[in-house]
């Protein structure tokens, strides 16, 4: 066996070491391949789950009430239970695209019904100025306003560099996101001077490849990967724990995520009366759907005077 063959061969076994065989987890290892950090760790996760159910058996010998069995023994929170078979769903679906089975057992697997509570993650604007205006440094100031302007996902952000941003005379400037969840490049225009500016500083004197926000080795982030890997790249958990020390100052008792920032962002779009089709451009959604939420949140309209 050569070595890469061994390397492809152990990558396999380490993506489902919860599955019966070599073959099995091999298709676990292509299907979770290319998938962005966050994704691919949690869709793991969620895998090694359901192969130690299965206890031995192949995932292709997997009937409908055999899943069912299967999502009946979930427990937690229902958008949990619902993530997780939606994830096996996911992993069946594309098991059956490429050939490994004839017939997806998983196709009328049933997941809870959760509740929408997106309207509970958007701040006020009180709340979201206060939480953009309490940055502890220039970096996190840029990294808060560029957060909410551009409504990126935090993967997103992380992965932006230097080459990624064009600016022009007029204080505008140009920046190409890699949508690795949608697997589409977008491109937004920002004309905003201050917006401009910050970011013109964090790129001044850097190479093309240097990611756009770096870590500083802060006391924030000792301990961490940002910590050790000063003045490289932010990873995904120093961004959220900016975000959460952000709205800590400036006393938003509300669970503040990085995430709020992205549905502070298509909320204002659709206050300010941009379509649900622009709104999912922007925030790189693959349908719609989700945007028109944003809309039906913050255009709800006001029938009461017919009972006056």
């Amino acid at each position: 066996m050569t070595l890469q063959l061994a390397t492809r061969t152990q990558n396999a076994i380490n993506a489902g070491d919860q599955f019966a065989s070599i073959e099995d987890a091999q298709v676990v290892a292509m299907f979770l391949h290319g998938r962005s950090k966050n994704t691919e760790r949690k869709y793991r996760r969620d895998l090694d789950a359901f192969g130690c159910w299965l206890n031995g058996r192949s995932f292709r010998s997997m009937t409908l009430p055999d899943l069912q069995n299967w999502s009946s023994t979930l427990t937690g929170a229902p958008k949990s239970i619902r993530e997780r078979i939606a994830t096996v769903r996911a992993f069946f679906q594309w098991s059956t695209r490429l050939g490994v089975i004839r017939l997806n057992p998983a196709a009328m697997l049933q997941q809870p019904k959760v509740r929408g509570a997106m309207h509970e993650r958007i701040m006020t604007e009180d709340e979201r100025e206060s939480v953009l205006n309490a940055a502890s440094s220039h970096r996190d100031k840029v990294l808060l306003q560029f957060l909410f302007v551009s409504g990126v996902r935090v993967s997103e952000l992380v992965a932006l560099k230097v080459k990624d941003f064009r600016f022009a005379d007029d204080g505008s400037y140009a920046v190409t996101i890699y949508r690795r969840k949608t697997n589409r490049i977008d491109v937004q225009t920002h004309t905003l001077p201050e917006l401009t500016k910050g970011i013109r500083e964090l790129v001044d004197g850097r190479g093309a490849d240097d990611a756009v926000f770096r870590s500083t080795g802060a006391p924030a982030t000792i301990g961490t990967r940002a910590g050790q890997n000063a003045d490289g790249p932010l990873d995904a958990s120093a961004v959220w724990r900016i975000v959460k020390a952000a709205a800590k100052r400036a006393g938003v008792t509300k669970p503040v995520s990085a995430h709020w920032l992205r549905h502070s962002c298509g909320s204002r779009l659709a206050r300010r009366g941009v379509s649900a089709a622009d709104i999912a451009n922007w925030l790189g959604h693959s349908s719609i759907q989700t945007a028109m939420t944003y809309i039906h949140i913050e255009k709800a309209p006001d029938l009461s005077h017919h009972f006056a």
